[in-house]
């Protein structure tokens, strides 16, 4: 008798236990705001410049007359290479900007970004830099400075699964560089998906100078910024209706809203369909959808 009345008064606390949990399940609500939407992401990228290089014809000390990163005309006077019992001098013979870094892409092309693909190891590529300045000794045949065409350059960027498919050819995106603040305008050239990673070839008019020497650089591309109603991503979830959120109403009871998702991030999305100041709930799996719901 008195395991049976142990057993009952156990279920009935399990039971208590349960109900309690049920009711005690907490609504978090947030208000939808108008704000933006940043649709980026981070990505690794290859510089790809037209630059011509130049070599010594003659071994001997360098003699620089133009610094790093000055801008030449045709004709102006590079540098001197000092030779025993012989000199040289050195002239530009095309205009632009005058770097002495050399990493031996300069003269790399491809053909199409399937060939990038199939060529270019992101997270294994190594650039291996040399840098020349007045006093240091070249053999002839070595290239020790190259002129960069600063009125437009490409950069071919590492991008997430599925990423390529988003892009249009012609479209502008921003770029950001890692190490700066500023925002870079570019235009998309080419996109393709593939197994091991998504390739992405824009063309900017943007110069950036901390980029005169570099080649593999990363930057946060953000292909669009949404302005409108912004919602935790959280509080959305599918149904037979489509797809959309639980509404808060003002009389304590909630009800669903078919919205469109017109972006998304993994914490935010901007949506159509609710009005400014409209409560969401942001944990819709943890509440009973027929309390209140139409």
């Amino acid at each position: 008798m008195k395991i049976k009345i142990f057993i009952v008064v156990l279920l009935l606390a399990l039971l208590l236990g349960l109900l309690i949990s049920l009711l005690g399940t907490d609504v978090n609500l947030q208000i939808a705001a108008y704000g933006e939407l940043e649709e980026a992401t981070s990505a690794t990228a290859i510089i790809l410049r037209d630059e011509k290089t130049f070599s010594a014809s003659l071994t001997g000390e360098l003699k620089t007359e133009i610094a790093e990163g000055e801008a030449v005309p045709y004709g102006e006077k590079i540098a001197a290479i000092e030779g025993e019992g012989n000199n040289i001098s050195v002239y530009a013979d095309k205009a632009g900007i005058i770097s002495y870094t050399i990493d031996g892409m300069e003269d790399k092309e491809f053909e199409d970004l399937g060939e990038a693909q199939t060529s270019i190891d992101f997270e294994e590529i190594s650039i291996d830099q040399r840098h020349y300045h007045t006093g240091v000794d070249i053999e002839a045949g070595e290239v020790f400075f190259r002129i960069v065409d600063n009125r437009s350059y490409e950069l071919i960027m590492s991008l997430p699964e599925n990423w390529a498919d988003r892009f249009q050819t012609g479209e502008e995106v921003l770029l950001r560089p890692d190490d700066d603040s500023r925002e870079l305008r570019a235009e998309v050239k080419e996109a393709v998906s593939g197994e091991n990673n998504d390739l992405l070839l824009v063309e900017t008019k943007d110069f950036y100078d901390r980029w005169l020497s570099a080649r593999r650089v990363e930057i946060e591309l953000v292909k669009d910024i949404h302005s409108g109603i912004i919602i935790p991503e959280s509080a959305l979830f599918n149904t037979p209706r489509g797809r959309g959120v639980l509404v808060y109403e003002d009389d304590d009871k909630m009800s669903f809203r078919t919205v469109t998702v017109v972006a998304e991030t993994e914490e935010k999305a901007a949506v159509e369909g609710l009005e400014l100041g409209t409560q969401v709930v942001t944990n819709p799996s943890k509440i009973s959808y027929g309390r209140g719901l139409d």
